[in-house]
């Protein structure tokens, strides 16, 4: 399975791991499915994002309407992402100038938990976006 997905702090914390090819499709579905997560939340969900299994994925634009589904979605909390390549963090950074959203790339999944754990009660639950 190319996409593993599940709560790593329940209705708080998601993680999704990416292994392999990824096509856009299955980047998408994936998206999809993290969107059902985020409609029927009460608070922000924050999402831990692996890519450090992948060994090839999508062209952006083939997922980019969902993603932009994502980013605005009210209840996204921060994404914290670990192991992008340098082309993928390229087009992170220019979709965070268009479509507001908090990112953090980090060496290692823990790190992104820590990190999210560390966010005082107040940060944690905001949906203000910078």
């Amino acid at each position: 399975m190319p996409v593993e997905m599940d709560w790593l702090v329940p209705n708080t914390i998601f993680v999704a791991t990416f292994v392999g090819d990824i096509s856009g499709l299955e980047h998408t579905d994936a998206m999809k499915t993290f969107i059902h997560h985020l409609d029927v939340a009460t608070q922000p969900v924050h999402v831990i994002i692996d890519w450090r299994k992948v060994t090839h994925q999508a062209f952006l634009l083939e997922v980019l309407s969902t993603a932009q589904t994502v980013l605005r979605h009210p209840n996204m909390g921060w994404i914290a992402t670990v192991g992008l390549n340098p082309l993928t963090t390229y087009w992170v950074s220019a979709i965070s100038a268009l479509v507001q959203f908090r990112n953090k790339a980090f060496s290692s999944p823990e790190a992104a938990l820590s990190f999210l754990q560390s966010l005082p009660v107040q940060d944690f639950a905001s949906t203000d976006h910078p």
